[in-house]
């Protein structure tokens, strides 16, 4: 079995491509003209003193001062000899296709300087036979000097060392290419080499010459391999690869480039503008830049303003047998992603927000897997190797599913650290909406929670109306008018291709979005890569519930079971003859049970909302039969004989005729048809009622001190062993 590399590629890859980028090269010169091209490029040869060969080219430590050399190379660096012609009218800017910058010389005298820079002089191009001369509006000549001396300006017309004949220039363009091994510089030369030390695990520089230079020790040497590298391609991405150290470029936490057998990061080649000169850029965007403001190490990123830093020059040294490290990092490019979607162990269990395994043994599966990958990361593996890993993975993340919402409970939905709320923005643009408020605040109120019915429909607790049909036409984002029917609402794993447990919802056409920043819940047609469509869902585990701090009783309407805490009991009514009795509830609420709710003054309440929390039972029991108090999630149109808990100024507490319009959703409310005024009950009593008005009472009736009375007037009595209210 061949053995391909002694370390692992953990390459988490972003969206991108690699752009493609040539070396230009020198290869020779055409024939002289007298009649350039605008646009084209050229070299110029100049003709000194005692038949003195020179040619125009950038110098210097920056290839950025004008300068000349009696031999012409060729190859990449020798573009600095080549110049582009650019005609303005009838003079010409001149400008060096390596730095960008321009021949400049503004002098009226003999011995000027010379020079390059941004702006440039207007140059006329004088012509004498097959000969020009380099001339600017003073009449003073570009002078190559004898024996190749510093560039000078003199005036004189074309002749001696200011004689010059334009060559165009024959370039080849080669690709940078996966395989072949470059040395990397910065424009700047006195920045040095690029490199990785021996066990190092930062990119570096070594031979520079600035003052702070850190490796100033280490010189410039192509044949060592800690200062080649190799760009390795995967996918139509390019990895930048130290041949030395065997280790990828990365971008590290400190800025810096790191040196790692686990890269994060591809890059991408892109030109600078000026020839032979690129950026490598990470995940297309932060420059690789070469500078001397680290003292442990001149290699950066983050550094998008383009110097003579991040301007990189390549030169090829060798090439390497790319077949096997392509094969290595084909194998092992998927393997890192998908060891990022793997599911948790921990996450593995009951309920939102964790997963569902088919694998009853997942976590042991999970936890080998997870043995193997680290033990290869450091260690020595192959492509066969990889292979079986990555199917062991495809397994577990096939076998795992985020568990959905289940219909009857309730949930709250957060998205960042806000709540979504059936509170509604109540005036603006936005009028309407549900709002969305921070969970520190909105987590333990009514108005935080909903529940979803049997048919996928969500309810809001605290109003009892449906959510509305987001449709792109509609931007109200609240709730239905009461008698809707309610509109289903869809959840969807919300990051497809990793293991975070956050959801996508949906309901009509639209996918809720709920940023962090947004103030009211909105909406898109699609789901975009922003967090604010992923949503978090949280089971309400203890529902508040409304107790009057006054009156110190309630009703309530409850679709699941709860349990009922010290301090609170809660009845059931049942109707015998005129009588109203209540019948205590035993320890839990039955899911689907209407009930009065009654506080003995001791019940625990939230200091901020005064809500009384219960519960959520598991508890099966079913529902009292016989109950005359009814209710249901929605909130209702007034039904005919419709009685509700009141507390009657003149007969005090008690279920009254309702006189208002809707009946709210998850309350309990009576319907009775005897023509009563009132079911009044009694505080301290588990059994009360109230006579109709006019109703005959034909056993003894006696006075709350237990005396005897032939005839009741209005008030409490008790008649049969019982107490009655007479009207």
């Amino acid at each position: 079995m061949k053995k391909i590399f002694s370390f692992m590629l953990l390459l988490c890859l972003a969206v991108g491509a690699r752009a493609q980028v040539a070396i230009r090269s020198l290869t020779g010169i055409g024939s002289a003209t007298t009649t350039p091209v605008s646009g084209k490029e050229y070299v110029f040869k100049c003709n000194g003193q005692a038949s003195q060969i020179t040619y125009m080219c950038a110098g210097g430590t920056n290839n950025n001062s004008f300068s000349a050399t009696t031999n012409l190379p060729t190859g990449p660096d020798a573009m600095r000899y080549v110049w582009r012609l650019e005609q303005d009218g009838d003079t010409w800017k001149i400008i060096n296709v390596v730095t960008g910058k321009q021949v400049t010389f503004e002098s009226s005298s003999n011995d000027g300087r010379v020079s390059l820079t941004d702006a440039g002089t207007a140059v006329t191009i004088a012509v004498s036979g097959e000969e020009v001369g380099l001339a600017n509006a003073n009449g003073q000549y570009i002078d190559m000097g004898h024996s190749g001396a510093s560039p000078c300006t003199w005036s004189g017309g074309v002749n001696g060392s200011r004689r010059m004949t334009i060559h165009e220039a024959n370039i080849t363009e080669e690709l940078v290419q996966a395989g072949k091994i470059y040395t990397i510089t910065p424009m700047d030369a006195t920045r040095g080499v690029l490199f990785v030390a021996d066990g190092s695990d930062k990119f570096d520089v070594c031979g520079g010459t600035k003052d702070n230079a850190a490796n100033k020790n280490i010189s410039v040497d192509a044949t060592n391999p800690n200062q080649q590298f190799v760009f390795v391609e995967s996918g139509g991405k390019l990895y930048l690869y130290n041949v030395g150290q065997k280790k990828f470029a990365t971008r590290a936490s400190d800025n810096k480039v790191g040196a790692s057998f686990i890269p994060s990061n591809y890059v991408t080649l892109v030109e600078s503008g000026l020839t032979n000169s690129f950026h490598i850029q990470f995940d297309g965007t932060e420059k690789l830049n070469i500078s001397t403001g680290y003292n442990d190490g001149c290699a950066v990123t983050g550094w998008n303003t383009v110097d003579d830093g991040n301007r990189l020059q390549f030169t090829e040294v060798g090439s390497i047998d790319n077949e096997p490290l392509s094969q290595f990092v084909t194998a092992s490019i998927d393997l890192p992603n998908k060891m990022s979607r793997l599911v948790d162990a921990a996450n593995i269990g009951q309920g939102v927000n964790t997963y569902t395994s088919t694998f009853d043994d997942y976590t042991e599966r999970y936890n080998a897997l997870r043995t193997q990958y680290e033990a290869i990361r450091c260690g020595e593996t192959t492509v066969e190797a990889l292979n079986i890993l990555k199917t062991t993975a495809d397994q577990l993340i096939s076998s795992t599913s985020l568990n959905m919402p289940e219909a009857g409970k309730f949930y709250r939905f957060k998205n960042g650290n806000k709540c979504l709320t059936s509170n509604l923005q109540e005036s603006g643009d936005k009028q309407g909406r549900m709002k969305m408020e921070d969970a520190s605040t909105a987590f333990n109120t009514r108005e935080s929670v909903f529940f979803l019915t049997n048919d996928n429909k969500l309810i809001a607790y605290a109003n009892g109306l449906y959510t509305k049909n987001f449709t792109s036409g509609n931007s109200n984002y609240g709730f239905e008018n009461v008698g809707s029917t309610g509109n289903v609402v869809s959840f969807a794993d919300g990051n497809v291709g990793s293991a975070s447990p956050v959801y996508h919802i949906s309901c009509g056409n639209r996918h809720l979005y709920g940023a962090d920043a947004n103030s009211v819940l909105d909406a898109a047609d699609n789901v975009g890569t922003e967090t604010g469509y992923d949503w978090t869902i949280e089971e309400v585990q203890y529902l508040p519930v409304v107790v009057s701090e006054s009156a110190l009783y309630g009703t309530l309407y409850t679709p699941v079971a709860l349990n009922l805490r010290t301090g609170l009991a809660a009845y059931t009514g049942t109707i015998t003859g005129d009588w109203l009795h209540l019948n205590p509830v035993d320890g839990v609420i039955p899911a689907g049970s209407a009930v009065v709710l009654k506080d003995d003054g001791t019940a625990q309440r939230d200091e901020t909302t005064g809500h009384i929390y219960l519960q959520v039972s598991n508890s099966t029991a079913s529902a009292a039969k016989g109950n005359a108090l009814i209710g249901q999630p929605t909130t209702i149109a007034k039904v005919a004989y419709a009685y509700t808990l009141q507390n009657n100024a003149t007969y005090g507490l008690g279920f009254y005729p309702f006189s208002g319009t809707t009946l709210a959703g998850f309350k309990a409310y009576m319907l009775n048809g005897s023509g009563v005024r009132g079911f009044a009950f009694q505080e301290g009593e588990t059994t009360s009622i109230e006579a109709a008005e006019g109703t005959q009472l034909n056993e003894p009736i006696y006075d709350l001190s237990g005396r005897r009375v032939q005839k009741a007037k209005k008030g409490l009595f008790i008649v049969g062993g019982k107490k009655v209210f007479i009207k």
